[in-house]
């Protein structure tokens, strides 16, 4: 029988949004893969939309980061693109506030929710 993994630890988590903000798209495109997997095999819980001591998400570092690439890979393995973070703020606020043109642009385009606020 398989074993059941429990949720990502905290370490685990802040490794994984560690990739996602230094924008390496291998390991963080591996490490998908393996948590996809095992939610499936296992039952485990999924990395992907995991949050931080900050409540931020993947989606939300690789926005901060203005990483396009990252975001288009993230909204690909069906991230939460409306998560919020502690403080209320989106990818999408994230982007903006930035200037992060073509990120802004891809969050609208692949339905992100320009009308959320936060608590700022």
């Amino acid at each position: 029988a398989a074993a059941i993994l429990g949720p990502p630890t905290e370490k685990e988590v802040g490794q994984f949004l560690s990739l996602v903000r230094n924008n390496h798209i291998e390991p963080v495109r591996e490490l998908l893969l393996r948590s996809a997997k095992e939610m499936v095999v296992d039952g485990g819980i999924r990395i992907l939309n995991t949050r931080d001591t900050h409540g931020n998400t993947a989606i939300l570092v690789a926005a901060q980061q203005g990483h396009k690439k990252m975001v288009k890979m993230l909204i690909q393995a069906e991230c939460d693109l409306n998560s919020q973070n502690k403080r209320g703020n989106t990818a999408l606020h994230y982007a903006v506030h930035y200037n992060m043109g073509e990120v802004t642009e891809l969050l609208l385009k692949k339905g992100a929710d320009d009308s959320i606020t936060n608590h700022l």
